[in-house]
């Protein structure tokens, strides 16, 4: 998942300049521990931002997994800032920003909060 996370930011973030120009990192910070735990951040000269952090869950069961909350922006093609928030866990991954219709938003959450259900029998 958090490939998939990762390779979403890139993406939205080189969409958002030409190839061709170099942008100066205002500022990174990376923290990862021993727990598995992590946060980052970086912040460019364009006005793009990410940052991400997650906190280990149920460690040391078969039911461990990260719970991940993070939020990127940048200023498109036209002028337009997007911004994006997110969280992802066991339960799925949940977006909603400016670029996000309220439609995908409140599936996603609706998903989550059905993700353990069991099926109904029939």
């Amino acid at each position: 998942m958090f490939k998939f996370l990762a390779l979403l930011a890139i993406i939205a973030i080189t969409q958002a300049r030409p190839a061709d120009e170099p942008i100066a990192i205002l500022k990174s910070e990376t923290d990862v521990n021993a727990d598995g735990s992590y946060s980052f951040l970086f912040e460019g000269a364009d006005g793009s931002f990410r940052e991400e952090k997650a906190i280990p869950k149920n460690v040391g069961t078969e039911d461990a997994y990260l719970e991940i909350t993070g939020t990127y922006r940048y200023v498109d093609k036209d002028g337009q800032n997007v911004e994006v928030h997110y969280t992802a866990d066991d339960k799925g991954f949940i977006p909603s920003g400016t670029n996000i219709p309220e439609d995908i938003s409140k599936a996603a959450r609706l998903a989550a909060e059905h993700a353990h259900d069991e099926p109904k029998k029939h």
